[in-house]
């Protein structure tokens, strides 16, 4: 089989077998994705609802709150009005502090209905222009019951006539706030608007127990009592003492308003559920964590939705309604603090949402079926389901096609593909064997063309590459040859000698000459840097070296350095004239015999002399001189300092020490290396360098070594015990 097919039959196997394992896990990866989307979009969308359910709880019992401040006020202004008007002496004073007095009734229904099932309705004829007037006859003037003779006809007190006018005109301020208002006074006489022909005789009891109830307050009381006892509807009554100046007790007046007066945007519960259940609560005294319900409102068996008044006072969950802990809502609205649950309520999971009321841990709590509140949520989990299936789908036909589609093109492209590939096995094997004129034909303007035209551009890189490599390698092993393998050893001083270069070849280079001249007692040191890198550098380097070693070694005391020097500088000059490469140079002698030190600079850094006993520093200067191999007329001076002592160290260093530049842009300077030195200068010479290296690289923190280093210690001891060349 030839290797198109064989490449084909890869291409086949290697194409279907990712594809289908593909086509698998992507489909089972959608399904798992689309499902946690739809799960996370579901728990979302519950949390928004919870959400806006426990904000639409509190906005009602805001608004109930509201409510209840302008019915208080309202109370206020009826209990201040009426007590001005039994205590006034003046009969024609009828100014209201807010109403005007003469407002219109005609509008007002002139029946209320009476609950007595889910659909009846009985009419309760009122007057809106007329109160009733009675004598509670179980009563007498301190409030104690006495023998009850039913309802009676009673002379009227005087005052009574004038509380119309007040009943009538907050009424019609709160038209559909209040239901009723009345007052009665502590001889017993009940006055309540809007009239009420021939009022039931059981109110007796009621009116007397609310009397006693209230009679001794100091403030408004706020109180959900019961069912209305006229229209069987729950309702809230505000009540409030009537005193005199003195703090004399009047009367007690009060303020009738119907639970559903207080619930604002019935329309928008509705829209929320049709099934929303809302519930007025209290603490249950006799039992800690229960809640019974003051009032209701749900949807009935006959589909009525209505507040209606629980006079058994039920609790709100029990054994009949829901099998819940209700403890924790009740805690929270004991707390004062509002919320939303999930829980289940008559046997389907609900979201409840409490609020509380007032600070004595009455709330409102709006209970709706989850499906109703959640019906968005479930429809957004199955249209990303649905989407999610649809993609799959249409992931499985493209997979098809993209299978389809590389039959053809595998085909199709395997014989051009293998002609170009073995075009580059060859060239490839060629380069191996070391052939790096071998190039690959460059067909056409695709992929494979850019593969031929890097091989064909890496050829020569990698020829020249290997050249310099070559080149460094033999530059390295030229410099590390020249370089002294060991320093002189002297019972009166040390000589030490440390180089760190920037890159793999240098310019630096040191030499310590012994003996430095015929039949002389002296050591040589000479710090040099060569201008450039690489091989051209280490070149320059040994014929500098040859140059002066030579020379140095033949010439006579220390006054002759410097023409040693000329001399170097113009073999060097010969050698690289137009090459515009130089060498910059300091020599250093010491002469042991006669205890003289004498140097030459040739455009290169002063060397430093530290004295230990004095703790001073001398810059070893002289005149600079130009650098060698620029000028072959150029000539040198030596300079001297006689009469060295013990403990004096020469530091010989390339300007790549002091210029050492820190992150920061700050150079290492003189001043740096003196302290160095200084805190250095009790150690031998081989650590005072290392020292000092290691000082300047801790300056460059992680900075790039920019230029190379080079240190010369020469350290004079009084007295050495054995030997002390050290590199």
């Amino acid at each position: 089989m030839s290797l198109r097919w064989k490449i084909l039959i890869v291409l086949l196997v290697v194409g279907l077998l990712p594809m289908s394992a593909m086509q698998f896990f992507s489909q089972r990866i959608t399904e798992h994705m689309g499902q946690d989307l739809a799960a996370h979009g579901k728990t979302a969308m519950l949390h928004t609802v919870a959400f806006e359910f426990e904000r639409t709880a509190k906005d009602q019992a805001r608004a109930m709150n509201r409510e209840r401040a302008l019915l208080s006020f309202a109370l206020r202004i009826q209990a201040a009005e009426l007590t001005r008007r039994l205590i006034s002496d003046n009969d024609a004073d009828d100014n209201l502090p807010l109403y005007a007095e003469g407002v219109s009734t005609a509008s007002f229904p002139q029946s209320r209905c009476i609950m007595r099932g889910p659909r009846e309705c009985t009419p309760l004829p009122v007057d809106f222009d007329d109160q009733t007037v009675v004598v509670l006859s179980g009563m007498d003037a301190s409030g104690e019951l006495f023998s009850e003779d039913g309802w009676s006809n009673a002379t009227l007190a005087d005052r009574i006539p004038s509380f119309l006018p007040v009943y009538r005109s907050l009424a019609v301020s709160q038209r559909d706030a209040i239901l009723w208002q009345w007052t009665v006074l502590e001889s017993g006489v009940l006055s309540l608007y809007p009239r009420v022909d021939k009022p039931k005789r059981a109110l007796t009891d009621r009116f007397i127990a609310w009397f006693r109830g209230v009679r001794d307050l100091q403030s408004p009381m706020w109180k959900l009592s019961g069912p209305d006892p006229f229209t069987m509807e729950p309702a809230f009554t505000l009540a409030a003492p009537l005193r005199d100046a003195e703090g004399t007790l009047l009367g007690v007046t009060a303020i009738a308003a119907p639970v559903s007066a207080f619930v604002a945007g019935e329309e928008d519960l509705k829209v929320l559920s049709p099934n929303l259940a809302a519930f007025l609560v209290e603490p249950e005294p006799d039992s800690p964590g229960t809640l019974r319900v003051l009032a209701g409102k749900e949807t009935d068996t006959h589909g009525q939705r209505r507040w209606r008044s629980y006079l058994g006072r039920r609790a709100l969950c029990d054994e009949a309604s829901c099998s819940v802990d209700i403890a924790p809502l009740a805690r929270d609205l004991a707390a004062n603090h509002s919320g939303v649950r999930t829980m289940p309520f008559r046997g389907e999971p609900c979201i409840w949402a409490y609020t509380p009321l007032d600070e004595f841990g009455a709330g409102l709590v709006l209970i709706a079926p989850e499906k109703d509140l959640a019906s968005e949520a479930h429809m957004m989990e199955e249209y990303v389901l649905g989407s999610v299936r649809q993609q799959v789908r249409f992931i499985g036909y493209v997979l098809l096609g993209m299978f389809a589609l590389l039959c053809i093109i595998a085909f199709l492209l395997s014989r051009p593909l293998i002609r170009r590939a073995r075009e580059l096995a060859t060239a490839s094997q060629q380069l191996a064997a070391g052939d790096f004129s071998v190039r690959v034909p460059e067909r056409g303007d695709d992929e494979l063309t850019m593969v031929a035209q890097s091989f064909n551009t890496t050829v020569p890189a990698l020829a020249e590459s290997i050249r310099l490599k070559q080149s460094l390698s033999i530059a390295r092993e030229v410099q590390h040859t020249l370089l002294p393998d060991t320093l002189p050893s002297r019972e009166n001083i040390q000589t030490a000698a440390i180089i760190s270069y920037s890159e793999e070849t240098g310019g630096d280079f040191y030499d310590i000459i012994e003996p430095c001249g015929p039949d002389r007692q002296c050591i040589g040191a000479l710090v040099a840097d060569v201008s450039g890198h690489g091989m051209p550098a280490a070149l320059l380097m040994a014929s500098t070296r040859a140059f002066l070693r030579a020379r140095f070694l033949d010439k006579g005391r220390g006054e002759d350095i410097a023409e040693a020097v000329s001399d170097a500088n113009r073999l060097l000059h010969m050698d690289e004239e137009g090459s515009g490469r130089f060498v910059t140079l300091f020599y250093l002698e010491v002469d042991l015999e006669t205890s003289q030190m004498y140097w030459v600079r040739a455009g290169h850094e002063p060397a430093l002399l530290y004295d230990i006993a004095s703790d001073t520093f001398e810059q070893l200067k002289g005149v600079p001189g130009l650098a060698l191999g620029v000028d072959p007329d150029t000539t040198y001076t030596a300079f001297s300092a006689g009469c060295l002592c013990s403990g004096q160290i020469a530091l010989l260093y390339t300007d790549g020490l002091i210029e050492t530049e820190n992150p920061d842009g700050e150079f290492y300077g003189r001043e740096r290396l003196q302290q160095s030195l200084r805190r250095a200068a009790a150690l031998p010479a081989s650590k005072i360098a290392r020292k000092l290296l290691d000082d300047a690289a801790r300056f460059r923190g992680g900075a790039t070594q920019e230029d190379d280093i080079t240190i010369v210690v020469l350290k004079i001891l009084a007295l050495a015990d054995e030997g002390n060349g050290e590199s």
